[in-house]
């Protein structure tokens, strides 16, 4: 009689998981490494009390547009929107506050884009409890839709630097005046990019 031996490997131990991924990283450390990259460019950008001064940077896309702007004490962008253009802006130094509101269709209480449906710019109804306020600090990012209106402020004695990102770049913003006794923010102009700055 014969016998017959077989040996069988034994099974292979399941291949280990992966090391757990590194955190992603917060805004804050990028846009304090970006604020340093700038250190360079804030010379050039000292604007008076009351003014701002800006300089258009190389944005990381074609169809982007970027900006570094610089606040003096006191300063304002007015109440403004940007059209058909998303965007985001961060605080490198100092502290700004945005009064903001969020643009609807007044018969459908809608999300419409900032420049309307037709395109045409119109008045924007103010919430009943009025604009919501934010105050941003050194790293903080705020990001915004088309449907964003807002004045942003330097309220305070220093001069604050800021980055601005836009998408597409910047063609046309709509100005607006505050009439608080009618509830409104009422359409005073339009800007063009290449004509008003």
């Amino acid at each position: 009689m014969s016998t017959t031996t077989s040996t069988q490997a034994a099974p292979a131990a399941p291949p280990a998981p992966p090391p757990p991924a590194p955190p992603a990283p917060s805004a804050q450390p990028l846009l304090a490494a970006l604020g340093q990259s700038l250190v360079p460019h804030l010379g050039a950008l000292s604007p008076a009390p009351g003014e701002r001064s800006w300089l258009r940077l190389p944005a990381p896309e074609p169809e982007w547009g970027m900006w570094l702007l610089a606040w003096g004490p006191g300063s304002s962008t007015g109440w403004h929107d940007h059209g058909l253009s998303a965007g985001a802006f961060a605080v490198l130094t100092g502290e700004l506050t945005e009064y903001a509101v969020t643009r609807r269709r007044p018969d459908s209480g809608l999300v419409a884009t900032a420049a309307g449906d037709s395109g045409a710019a119109c008045d924007v109804p103010l919430p009943p409890d009025g604009p919501r306020v934010r105050r941003l600090g050194p790293a903080e990012l705020r990001p915004f839709g088309r449907d964003h209106v807002h004045d942003v402020r330097n309220e305070t004695a220093a001069i604050a630097y800021s980055l601005h990102v836009y998408a597409p770049d910047l063609p046309l913003m709509h100005r607006y005046r505050l009439d608080e006794e009618r509830g409104l923010l009422v359409h005073t102009a339009t800007e063009r990019g290449g004509e008003d700055w």
